[in-house]
């Protein structure tokens, strides 16, 4: 990965205000990948091989802006946003896997 790609990558863990990113899920049946995409770079921010934690159900999709109590992977206390937060979608498509 390029510095300037993961530099960006952690910056996306604290977004800029006013600022898009470009997000993806790569949904398979024994993985499911969650990236961003910096300067034409996709970073993948994480990985499950675990087929118990990748749905392999159809479902809905969903927009939201969500903090728990709790890091819900990995335990221990979350970081709160020090205010409220608001997430703007400009686009969205998916398809189906061939």
């Amino acid at each position: 990965m390029a510095r300037s790609a993961l530099a960006a990558a952690r910056a996306a863990l604290r977004p800029e205000p006013g600022t898009f990113y470009e997000m993806g899920f790569a949904w398979q049946p024994d993985r499911l990948r969650f990236f961003m995409v910096f300067d034409s770079e996709e970073v993948t921010l994480w990985d499950f091989t675990d087929a118990t934690l990748i749905p392999q159900n159809p479902a809905q999709f969903l927009f939201n802006v969500w903090h728990a109590p709790t890091h819900w992977f990995e335990g221990g206390a979350a970081d709160y946003p020090a205010s409220d937060a608001v997430m703007r979608v400009d686009w969205f498509r998916y398809w189906a896997a061939s």
